[in-house]
């Protein structure tokens, strides 16, 4: 096996240039023995699915393996026959302990091709990364931080590419009521555009993807989606509902505060994370019990009683006497 001092994967034009010409797929593989046992949460494969998915690389499956040294070679092996398979991200079991069996299963995997070394700024192990048949496999420490860190500023960049475009608008509406309203439009697009539903309690973000060559028709799907969809459309990308109340409030000079109940205090925190919110957010009032709606709102008990305590009735009329209590705007 042959290693060199740098991560310079790419310096395979002709394959690379092969990976470019076609929508790329990909298989995520975690090794750790605490993984498959229970004892730690895989945060990383959930992490980098989205960092794929993002950049329109398909994940056709992510798999956990033990610290056994036979079963990562064979999975390897598994993976490199899968002819279809451009990627294959690899993290945990790179260290220098007994339990660590990556680093051997690579070098019996690889043979005698040619390994790169992938630059840790942020801990001791390196990554590696090589190709294998049409595959180019990259391997990671699995500590998370280091992981992340080694993904974003070595390897995105090489892997994104600019074959492709993409939108992501966000709406306070449900998935089905969304597919409902455009399920034409997905019907005769679909071939052309991906349209990919990610759903949340914050709303759902519909991702556009398609060829950049089909960007022009891209934006004309994108204003005929923000035309029917109008009212419950709040922002693109990544800018989360909170933090377009925030700005809205910031750009009108208003001022917020917020009467919860079964939300424990979360809407209050949402909405004083942002720098310079002690302008915007005069304060809240958690009234869990019926007793605190009574004590601290006013909300008298025959409401309560007639309406229930989470109905539209109270809850209207703890806005009313929060705002007045607060002397906020909204």
């Amino acid at each position: 096996m042959r290693t060199a001092d740098t991560f310079d994967c790419f310096d395979f034009k002709t394959k690379f240039y092969n990976l470019m010409l076609k929508k790329k797929q990909s298989v995520i593989i975690t090794i750790g023995d605490e993984i498959i046992t229970g004892y730690r949460l895989d945060t990383n494969s959930n992490w980098l699915a989205k960092q794929l998915t993002s950049i329109n690389i398909a994940v056709s499956e992510i798999i956990s393996l033990p610290d056994n040294v036979s079963c990562i070679v064979e999975k390897l092996e598994s993976v490199k026959f899968q002819k279809n398979i451009d990627y294959c991200f690899i993290t945990g079991g790179l260290g220098p302990t007994n339990d660590d069996k990556t680093n051997e299963a690579v070098k019996i995997f690889c043979s005698d091709d040619k390994i790169k070394l992938i630059k840790n700024l942020s801990g001791e192990c390196p990554g590696l990364s090589f190709f294998k048949s049409n595959t180019c496999f990259f391997v990671f420490p699995g500590v998370p931080f280091e992981f992340k860190k080694m993904f974003r500023e070595e390897v995105y960049p090489n892997i994104k590419g600019q074959n492709t475009k993409s939108e992501t608008l966000n709406f306070a509406l449900k998935e089905s009521k969304i597919y409902s309203k455009i399920k034409d439009l997905i019907d005769l697009y679909s071939p052309i555009v991906k349209f990919s539903f990610l759903p949340s309690y914050k709303g759902v973000a519909l991702r556009l993807i398609c060829d950049k060559k089909n960007a022009i028709l891209l934006e004309e799907i994108k204003k005929v989606l923000l035309t029917r969809l109008d009212l419950y459309f709040f922002s693109e990308k990544n800018v989360s509902i909170e933090e377009v109340i925030f700005n809205i409030l910031s750009e009108k000079k208003l001022t917020i505060s917020t009467a919860e109940s079964c939300s424990r205090g979360a809407l209050g925190v949402l909405l004083s994370k942002f720098p310079g919110s002690s302008v915007i957010y005069k304060g809240g009032v958690i009234s869990y019990m019926d007793s605190a709606k009574t004590n601290l709102l006013g909300i008298s008990n025959q409401k309560i009683s007639k309406y229930g305590a989470v109905s539209r009735e109270v809850s209207l009329e703890m806005v009313k006497k929060i705002t007045s209590l607060t002397k906020s705007d909204v």
